[in-house]
């Protein structure tokens, strides 16, 4: 039997309230020249938020506007970049470039200073040299900074390492059985609500076409490629917290399509799709 006080019970009440303001421009452009095709499409981006999620605790509950800053979603740059060559004997090589800014991430002290069993109170500015003032990229951090009425840390002031990553794929249809009936033979790209061909783009932004077409009633599709195929480490968003010894440090790889499906970085695969 262990004798002692019962153990603390926080209530937390959720609001599906919240601020957010976004604005993005984004580009697209598309173009071919005979065998090759090139698709590309740049975003910029701007979003702020005092809300990072539904099940987001504020810093000060008293105060949700406190945590107004930077969305960690909130990407400043992203530029995708296709492209697709039709090679001689029906190979085609199709090339993919990404490449991001650094994602905003926030700073936060590590310790409960609202006693409300959440850890993410932010610091403030303090003065170099000082006790509980940690010297950091972002400037000198007060690590205490109760009463003293510096000024806080905005929400997302972090910026985490930039990401580019460069697949590869290549394919090759090979067409099984009897020729359909009636099928078209023309060359170019088709997909969307429009096509690209030698004259260029019409009816609409066009959907790139990763394998060659064969018009037979079976199909196998031979498929090998390498994703980030020169290897590179991308890394995620760095560690956050003032009181750990790994501050300012990445400890994971970055996700998303800068991430790798396998353990590592560069992946190489190889693929046969039997349509029917």
């Amino acid at each position: 039997t262990v004798v002692g006080p019962p153990p603390a019970e926080y209530n937390y009440q959720f609001q599906s309230g919240g601020i957010y303001k976004q604005h993005q421009i984004i580009v697209t452009a598309n173009t071919q020249f005979r065998h090759l095709s090139v698709h590309g499409s740049y975003t910029f981006n701007q979003a702020r938020s005092d809300t990072q999620g539904v099940n987001y605790v504020p810093s000060v509950a008293q105060n949700p506007g406190l945590d107004y800053g930077r969305a960690g979603f909130g990407i400043t740059n992203r530029l995708f970049v296709l492209g697709t060559y039709s090679a001689p004997h029906g190979i085609v090589v199709a090339p993919l470039l990404a490449a991001q800014s650094g994602t905003p991430y926030n700073l936060v002290i590590g310790n409960d200073l609202t006693a409300n069993n959440q850890f993410n109170a932010r610091p403030t500015y303090g003065t170099c040299g000082q006790a509980n003032v940690v010297s950091t990229p972002y400037g000198c951090l007060d690590t205490d900074p109760v009463g003293k009425g510096e000024r806080i840390v905005p929400y997302g002031v972090g910026l985490g390492p930039a990401n580019v990553v460069f697949h590869m794929r290549v394919s090759k249809v090979i067409g099984i059985g009897p020729r359909i009936e009636g099928a078209k033979g023309a060359p170019g790209f088709q997909g969307g609500n429009g096509s690209v061909n030698g004259r260029g783009l019409s009816g609409g932004q066009a959907q790139p076409k990763l394998d060659a077409t064969v018009h037979r009633r079976y199909s196998l599709t031979l498929v090998g490629g390498a994703i980030n195929i020169f290897n590179i480490v991308n890394l995620g968003t760095p560690n956050g917290t003032l009181a750990s010894p790994l501050f300012g440090k990445t400890q994971s790889l970055a996700t998303g399509p800068f991430g790798s499906p396998v353990p590592g970085n560069r992946a190489i695969f190889l693929q046969a799709i039997f349509s029917f």
